[in-house]
């Protein structure tokens, strides 16, 4: 996968994440930080703030802020 898309903290991304129970969702993230395994940032579809598993991104790709 791309990791460009997430690469300046404060730019929103469009992800499909996958679950550990495998559950697929789309949300919409803005970038607080990243690591070598996760991206950190609020997530507009639970309202909160989130980390996700790099490995556990299916897609992703930027998008503009609500």
């Amino acid at each position: 996968m791309e990791q460009k898309v997430w690469k300046q903290p404060g730019h929103f991304v469009e992800i499909v994440y996958m679950a550990k129970d495998g559950t697929l969702t789309q949300r919409k993230v803005k970038v607080v930080s990243y690591n070598r395994n996760s991206v950190y940032g609020y997530c507009y579809l639970r309202h909160q703030m989130r980390s996700f598993l790099k490995r556990n991104i299916l897609a992703a790709y930027p998008n503009l802020p609500a």
